[in-house]
């Protein structure tokens, strides 16, 4: 197999319903579906005193966010409003790989401000509610074609 050197963007972030969700990638700097795999001791019964391990992964949608705290349509208000709420999510890593994350999750208000006169971008973590779907891909040749694209525009 070939050398892959896969890179963020231009892509897309929807929040809400994905079909008519709001588009926020323009205030991201950075995103990543983070799974985190757990391991516990099986509980032993007395019909089965050695049981295996039960495991179990977890997934978070981790970023950092350009702030926006003075536009009440913005990324940060839209958290902080609906913070704890469910959410539908839609994550177009690179929009000319057709590839797409989808699920639901937790919004969680992340911190706005900090030093004066430095542009402020704060991290946010939400959790997942399940595995996200991921879907879309384009067949090699074609998602080949936008990297060489992407190649070219570099040059």
């Amino acid at each position: 197999m070939p050398f892959r050197d896969d890179r963020l963007g231009p892509g897309t972030l929807k929040l809400g319903p994905t079909a008519s969700g709001v588009e926020y990638g323009f205030q991201c700097s950075a995103l990543t579906l983070t799974p985190a795999f757990s391991t516990t001791d099986g509980t032993p019964t007395l019909a089965v005193p050695d049981p295996p391990a039960e495991s179990k992964t977890d997934y978070t949608l981790d970023g950092s966010a350009i702030n926006d705290f003075t536009d009440p349509a913005g990324l940060q208000r839209f958290c902080y409003d609906n913070d704890g709420q469910q959410m539908e999510f839609e994550w177009v890593p690179v929009t000319a790989s057709g590839t797409k994350l989808a699920g639901t999750v937790v919004l969680a208000a992340f911190p706005i401000g900090g030093k004066v006169g430095e542009q402020l971008v704060t991290d946010f973590s939400w959790a997942c509610v399940g595995k996200p779907a991921w879907s879309g891909d384009l067949p090699l040749a074609a998602a080949a074609e936008g990297r060489a694209g992407r190649k070219g525009a570099a040059a």
